[in-house]
């Protein structure tokens, strides 16, 4: 999917050479990284801290914080 999106960045931005759409991928490439890493460190941090049944809350509280991403970003 990520490779996709990424494939598609630059007639999302109206066009135009003057590196939007290189910023774009940039940005997307950034937060793709900070999120692959920083999220399961969290939930690893959580389950160490609270023991193993902490599992279940960081799953529902991640999936409760894409579904709202995902609203905002189609208003």
């Amino acid at each position: 999917m990520f490779p996709l999106i990424t494939l598609v960045t630059g007639g999302s931005g109206g066009g135009g050479t003057d590196g939007r759409a290189a910023t774009a991928v940039g940005f997307r490439t950034a937060a793709s990284a900070v999120g692959s890493a920083a999220l399961p460190s969290g939930v690893g941090l959580a389950v160490g801290a609270f023991g193993g049944w902490a599992v279940g809350p960081s799953l529902l509280t991640l999936g409760l914080a894409m579904c709202v991403v995902y609203w905002a970003a189609l208003r």
